[in-house]
């Protein structure tokens, strides 16, 4: 259900038109306060960080229907959200509660949406166990922990998990490791990044999903399809003969944009640059690009103020 409102108001096909689409459709999210059961918090959390990546990408392109006000409402409102499910299901297992194998999986994307739109308390938490613990964390939280470490910190952090992802062995905890870098702030850091991804250190293999990782990054869309532009010839000979890295690698750096700007500048290098591995994602990227622009132009703006209004509210 979740699923449908969201799409039909993204789509600006809701009853109530294209500025009140997306706010009928927040409203409706109320209910996820109540929400435990994992197959409807998936499509939840997946629409509320699709609003923050267009609302945040629509301040960094300048338009003039978000603002930093829209910005810290959207992730205020995702807190409110997310707050009494994160807290219930804490960092802890429950014996009893843990017979549900869905549980598990649950708490970790709660965790992770927790700590991505701010609550307080997962972030000191995760500080506290990387400092005293580190890489040795058990996998279903040392994703939560690292790339908390690295999203709230700066150089220092961002500068232990990396070292300590050369430092590992283990295949599972070296990737969990690398794709933590790619969600720090800074930008410099985001930078330095996506050079690292390329450098001895990286295998070719898991260079994608850093680079991908960077793009999902609301400050890395740009920087992302800048690297891939300034790197195509490496990457053609990586991965030009098709495949998962391929795809992977264009659907996360040609879909990045939110304006009709990037949607050309797309279009023109492809153009100049063809890319037969992945000619599907190309389109289905410029089809993106183009629906988060039409969706910032004709239905952002009434999901900002009806979010101004929540925040007054409370």
């Amino acid at each position: 259900m979740v699923d449908d409102v969201f799409s039909v108001a993204f789509a600006g096909q809701s009853p109530s038109g294209l500025e009140q689409g997306i706010p009928d459709a927040l409203e409706f999210m109320e209910f996820m306060q109540l929400e435990t059961a994992r197959q409807v918090w998936l499509p939840a959390l997946s629409w509320l960080y699709s609003l923050a990546d267009v609302v945040r990408a629509g301040v960094e392109a300048g338009s003039g229907s978000v603002n930093q006000v829209c910005v810290d409402n959207t992730n205020a409102y995702a807190r409110h959200l997310l707050l009494p499910l994160a807290t219930a299901l804490g960092w802890e297992s429950n014996a009893g509660q843990e017979a549900d194998p869905e549980r598990p999986l649950l708490r970790s994307s709660a965790l992770q949406a927790a700590d991505t739109f701010g609550i307080p308390w997962v972030r000191v938490d995760a500080a506290e166990k990387w400092a005293t613990t580190g890489a040795g964390l058990d996998s279903d939280i040392l994703p939560i922990v690292a790339r908390s470490v690295v999203r709230w910190g700066d150089r220092s952090e961002w500068e232990s998990v990396k070292s300590a992802y050369e430092q590992a062995t283990a295949p599972g905890t070296k990737n969990t490791l690398l794709r933590a870098l790619a969600v720090t702030q800074n930008p410099v850091l985001l930078q330095e990044t996506l050079d690292y991804s390329i450098g001895p250190n990286v295998r070719s293999g898991d260079t994608v999903s850093v680079i991908v990782g960077v793009a999902s990054n609301p400050l890395g869309g740009q920087m992302a399809w800048d690297f891939f532009k300034a790197n195509f010839a490496l990457f053609n000979e990586r991965y030009g003969s098709g495949g998962f890295a391929a795809a992977s690698l264009v659907s996360a750096t040609a879909s990045a944009g939110v304006t009709q700007d990037f949607k050309n500048d797309v279009v023109a290098f492809f153009k100049a640059n063809p890319f037969p591995a992945a000619n599907l994602e190309i389109q289905r990227s410029l089809e993106s690009v183009e629906a988060r622009a039409e969706a910032l132009t004709d239905s952002i703006g009434g999901a900002c103020t009806w979010l101004e209004s929540w925040a007054d509210s409370q």
